[in-house]
């Protein structure tokens, strides 16, 4: 159209007014496409980022389940729990339960496990060598934690043997044996030397005594059987004899059996009296027999039956590890009212047998090396060591007894 002066102007103004919307539309659209770029590259970055997140926790989970996580020495309610697992697992194969023998000083609980085979003939019961029965008695000792370790290990290793059939080197002897095994024997003091780090080298059991150190008070159960009671030369530099001395680590108490634990296993094993009993402690590399009161040769009727040297030395061949072997108070030291000594002397067993599991410290090592180890350790040097010289004494000792007396006959 034109102007009145008809030059135009009114289609030059309006053409100038539309391209600059085009160009205000064109720079809209150029900034609205740079803003949906840049959107888009941020959620990029933050989905990389957030990957690069979910990754580096992915492979820190990986990582910490690949680890071992150290493994502790079990406490005496997880060890309860441990053997009533054993009941519910192995109840399908073998005739097993626990058994509520006696309570200690402070009114715990002191279990027994049985183990023994479905078939069993009680009609059979009064031959001896009908599944003959096998004690075997730890934690006696609080601050030595690899025996209990060490039992619980046994029941492991004796419920596969029940389970599976298949035998090895011989080991179905063990499939018709029984066993009586009381994995802590001494729950009061194993469960003080576990509550505090400067009670861990706790010896005895929680009897109240004139000692004025909690840590040193108690009784040693080990020197409260019948069976030389009092007598010994390992006063640790205390004056002898050790019930002189409240505070000695071998404290044998005021009288004989005067401790609620010592009573409680002289009660069960006389109720059911094994053929062959075993103490199991920590550790001291060797296996002993009786006597440990006093020194002197084996009576006549032991035979053969104290010679432990074909055991030291089938260890020694199969691991390389050496084991002290002959009596006790040879090995170790003169020590009275031992339970090894008891047993043979109280309850007429010959086939009673002390192992001090073997030592993996060096010559120097600490108390709580030698006596606390750490558990994979004691997994890998003193489990396997201990739990072949075990089923091999019982193999040697059944087949003498057994099988080549009922050969002869």
């Amino acid at each position: 159209m034109l102007s009145e002066d008809g030059s135009g102007e009114d289609d030059r103004d309006i053409t100038e007014e539309a391209e600059g919307e085009i160009l205000s539309d064109r720079n809209a659209g150029k900034y609205w496409d740079n803003a949906t770029l840049d959107s888009k590259k941020a959620r990029k970055i933050f989905l990389t980022v957030m990957l690069v997140i979910v990754l580096t926790i992915v492979i820190m989970l990986v990582v910490f389940l690949m680890q071992s996580p150290k493994q502790e020495y079990p406490t005496y309610d997880q060890i309860i729990q441990k053997l009533n697992l054993a009941v519910t697992m192995l109840s399908p194969y073998i005739h097993i339960k626990t058994q509520l023998i006696g309570q200690s000083v402070e009114k715990r609980d002191i279990i027994l496990l049985k183990m023994s085979p479905k078939a069993v003939n009680r009609s059979l019961a009064g031959d001896p060598c009908h599944h003959p029965l096998v004690w075997v008695v730890c934690g006696v000792h609080a601050r030595e934690w690899t025996s209990p370790l060490t039992c619980l290990s046994f029941i492991q290793k004796l419920g596969d043997i029940f389970v599976n059939t298949a035998s090895q080197d011989g080991d179905n002897i063990l499939r018709s044996l029984q066993f009586n095994i009381l994995v802590v024997a001494n729950p009061d003091g194993y469960q003080y030397s576990m509550s505090s780090p400067t009670r861990r080298l706790t010896r005895k059991n929680r009897r109240k005594s004139s000692c004025p150190d909690s840590s040193l008070a108690g009784v040693d159960i080990n020197r409260n059987f019948g069976s030389g009671f009092n007598y010994g030369d390992d006063c640790y530099g205390q004056v002898c004899p050790f019930n002189a001395t409240p505070c000695s680590i071998t404290h044998g108490g005021e009288k004989a059996f005067s401790e609620p634990e010592t009573r409680v296993v002289r009660d069960a094993m006389t109720a059911e009296v094994p053929w062959l009993s075993l103490s199991l402690h920590g550790n001291g590399n060797s296996w002993s027999s009786p006597f440990a009161y006093k020194i002197a040769d084996p009576p006549p009727n032991v035979g053969s039956k104290w010679d432990l040297e074909f055991l030291a030395k089938k260890i020694f061949a199969k691991f390389g590890t050496s084991y002290r072997y002959g009596s006790s108070s040879g090995v170790m030291y003169r020590a009275g009212g031992t339970m090894i000594d008891w047993v043979y002397e109280g309850l007429g067993v010959v086939r009673s047998y002390n192992h001090e599991l073997r030592n993996i410290c060096p010559d120097h090592g600490t108390a709580l090396c030698i006596f606390q180890p750490e558990v994979q350790l004691v997994q890998e040097n003193i489990l396997p060591e201990a739990w072949w010289g075990f089923k091999e004494l019982l193999k040697h000792s059944y087949i003498q007894d057994c099988q080549q007396v009922r050969t002869v006959k």
